[in-house]
């Protein structure tokens, strides 16, 4: 990437809550008004999924992670 280091941003995390539609939301209408450059993360893992990492089923965290990135 050879971006300026000056180049202001917004970033915002998204889901699919309501509370992240919001958040982007407000994260549209700041960039917009600060004329930044809008970076909207997902970001999703099994360590973040508590009963999925706690199952005890082998090859669960790979499947999920494929489904995740299939999603994107």
């Amino acid at each position: 990437m050879t971006e300026s280091a000056s180049t202001p941003r917004v970033v915002v995390g998204i889901s699919d809550t309501p509370a992240a539609r919001a958040a982007l939301a407000v994260a549209i209408e700041e960039a917009r008004g600060r004329g930044a450059e809008l970076v909207a993360v997902r970001a999703w893992g099994p360590a973040a999924q508590p009963a999925a990492r706690d199952l005890d089923m082998p090859g669960l965290a790979d499947e999920l992670t494929i489904r995740a990135d299939d999603a994107i």
